[in-house]
């Protein structure tokens, strides 16, 4: 535009300055008015607008003021001096243009004021009459008309730019509010401000969409709702979804406002909807449809980061619950072995706050750490591993631990998983105790019996007197006896094993009480009969029936007549008494014992325990017969306990009398017979 307007400021002067004084001069300022536009021209290109403005209005104001005189002062008595204010009208008014309110009214008027001062300065008085030719009359009226059209122009870029602009800083914003928060309420809020300074709207509303239902949801809204709004609007939504294209409705289309929506898609999803009313007849228009689809892509943006937020908060909740969770100790570590995480297992194993814990080395926690380095580093390429180490609590406490090595997925460091098997060792140490014994237990009298067989077969017949062969075949006898005893406890021991892996299966049928309690009586008389000891029998409804196992149940209560025949002393009356209790029957064993330690009444059915092993009276191991006894009644469904006094213990466990759902039920021995206190049954003697 400017670059027109000098041109025609040029014709202007080749049309009725030729031949003047300042002629060649006239030529030059024009030709240096169209170079530095030129170089005005190149600075926009380059993006330098600040540059470009004052750059222009430099030049233009001393290159008007300064040509201005020196024309004026050449046209002096020439006859066409007056048609320089033709020639010089529209680069005032492209100056003025330019600039704007209010520089550009000030430029304009010192243009004027200027121009008249060195008018009236070199020019007489009686030069002031314009003649009016067709000729001046047509550049006037074409060069004022070619002004309006620059100018119209001018303020319509003018306002497009103002319009990119706030939709750029709008959407700039809108970026803003979508990194800086991930509450989509909040979002919203944001969103449905900032449209209303680019698409104009009486009420705004926003839908999602549900992938599995195929249903729109509304989310938010914004203003008031149109009345008489046309019906039909709703279905168009869907067609919006599935087409995934923009809806635009004019106010005549609808007859009473405007209406558009586009789709809100995230990747290669549609999430939802976002549509605006004008109430007005006022008709959107495309580039109305184009602003709100790059709004709807901010939103989606949005939509979208809430959603991986969501996702991201909501796994790593869970994870960190199942963390928490575990009793086991997980920490994570960076390459130097300094800690950078902790969970709830770590804290109640080690002893230490979470926070205190990180940055620390866990070298405070494994002080053999430095050994596992090496494998630290294959578990980052190769996987976990799996070691033994010793940890180390806050109070100095070492104890033994199961450590698993595994990288981080995605970052430098690696995971430990710290397992506390204190329990486990000292079953293990305690199992091959036991083992140890008994092994030692069977070579005594395995000794005793073969040495009596090698004397018995290499001596003669006649020279054995009556007491010597009497005397080995005793000798043969006990050792038979104690090899069958220790036979059961290797036999206990098998029980107990399988129990814990669950591997014990209970063959049920129907049976009579006073069957099983015959049974195991008949079982434990010849030890009773040892020792001058009776049972007395005080079974009330001896005739019911239980849907249990006969040789587990057999065990049990074989193995509470014996576990009161090694407490009770020489000639006691043990007292077996069973009744129906609460749809189960129940069965308990009275000895005649001084009664149990209380330091010892914890760990009464702990089958690697002293107290559950060794009897008070005389040392005689019991083995794992209360263990084992447990592991069956409550693999039936039932339960078992003790009292004690010091008038002796009772052992006592109930069975149900219904039959179960099922009717065979695997014997596992549980995790609290193991280790776990049991109380004391309050109604016991």
């Amino acid at each position: 535009g400017r670059a027109t307007l000098v041109v025609v400021a040029g014709i202007g002067v080749l049309a009725f300055e030729r031949g003047t004084p300042p002629f060649a001069f006239m030529l030059w300022a024009i030709g240096f008015v169209l170079l530095y536009n030129i170089a005005m021209a190149s600075l926009l290109h380059k993006g330098r607008v600040h540059a470009s403005f004052f750059f222009g209005l430099a030049l233009d104001t001393t290159v008007i003021l300064l040509a201005w005189a020196v024309v004026t002062a050449g046209l002096a008595k020439e006859p066409v001096a007056t048609d320089i204010y033709l020639i010089m009208f529209p680069v005032v008014v492209v100056a003025v243009i330019r600039l704007g309110w209010p520089l550009g009214v000030v430029q304009g008027t010192m243009f004027i004021v200027w121009m008249a001062a060195t008018a009236i300065w070199f020019w007489p008085s009686d030069f002031y009459a314009v003649e009016q030719m067709p000729l001046r009359v047509l550049f006037l009226t074409t060069t004022m008309g070619l002004t309006l059209w620059l100018m119209a122009r001018l303020n319509r870029a003018r306002d497009q730019a103002e319009d990119l602009a706030q939709e750029r800083a709008t959407l700039a914003e809108m970026s803003r509010v979508v990194s800086s928060t991930l509450e989509l309420g909040q979002v919203y809020g944001h969103f449905a401000t900032l449209v209303q300074a680019l698409v104009p709207y009486r009420r705004i509303s926003m839908n999602r969409f549900d992938p599995i239902t195929g249903q729109l949801e509304h989310v938010y809204s914004q203003g008031e709702s149109a009345l008489g709004r046309p019906s039909g609007l709703e279905s168009d939504l869907s067609r919006v979804v599935s087409q995934r294209s923009g809806m635009l409705l004019g106010g005549e289309q609808t007859g009473q406002h405007a209406y558009m929506a586009v789709p809100l898609v995230s990747g290669d999803r549609v999430v939802g909807t976002i549509s605006t009313e004008a109430h007005t007849a006022t008709t959107y228009t495309a580039n109305d449809l184009d602003r709100l689809e790059r709004v709807a892509h901010q939103i989606s943006s949005a939509i979208e980061s809430s959603r991986l937020a969501e996702v991201l908060v909501s796994s790593e909740t869970r994870l960190r619950s199942v963390l928490d969770s575990s009793q086991d100790a997980v920490i994570t570590v960076d390459t130097e072995g300094q800690i950078t995480g902790a969970n709830a297992g770590a804290v109640s194993m080690l002893g230490y706050p979470a926070a205190q814990m990180d940055g620390m080395s866990i070298n405070e926690f494994v002080p053999s750490w430095s050994d596992f380095t090496s494998i630290s580093t294959d578990a980052s390429s190769r996987g976990a591993s799996e070691v033994g180490a010793d940890a180390r609590r806050s109070s100095g406490a070492v104890f033994p631990t199961e450590a698993v090595i595994a990288p981080l997925s995605g970052q430098e460091g690696s995971v430990i998983t710290l397992r506390d098997i204190t329990e486990r060792k000292t079953e293990e140490d305690a199992r091959m105790r036991v083992l140890q014994t008994v092994a030692h237990e069977l070579r005594t009298p395995l000794s005793a019996v073969l040495g009596a067989k090698d004397l018995l077969t290499s001596t003669a017949p006649s020279d054995l007197d009556s007491f010597t062969f009497k005397r080995l075949m005793g000798v043969m006898e006990r050792g038979v006896d104690r090899l069958d005893t220790l036979g059961g406890e290797l036999t206990d021991l098998v029980d107990l094993i399988d129990m814990q892996r669950g591997t014990i299966q209970l063959e049920r049928e129907q049976i009579r009480v006073s069957n099983l309690v015959d049974t195991a009586l008949a079982a434990v008389e010849p030890a009773l009969a040892r020792q001058d000891q009776s049972v007395r029998l005080q079974l009330d409804n001896p005739g019911t029936e239980l849907w249990a196992d006969h040789e587990r149940m057999v065990q049990v209560i074989h193995s509470l007549l014996m576990n009161a025949h090694l407490a009770s002393p020489t000639g006691a009356v043990i007292v077996a008494s069973g009744r129906v209790f609460n749809r189960a029957y129940e069965l308990r064993v009275m000895d005649k014992s001084p009664g149990i330690a209380p330091e010892d009444e914890p760990y009464i059915f702990d089958p690697y325990s002293r107290a559950a092993q060794e009897d008070v009276k005389s040392n005689e191991v019991r083995g794992f017969r209360l263990a084992i006894a447990r592991g069956f009644v409550e693999a039936h469904g039932g339960e078992i306990g003790f009292g004690t006094s010091t008038e002796g213990s009772e052992f006592y466990f109930r069975i149900p009398i219904d039959r179960p759902a099922s009717s065979q039920q695997s014997a596992v021995l549980p995790d609290e017979v193991i280790g776990e206190p049991t109380k004391p049954d309050s109604g016991s003697v």
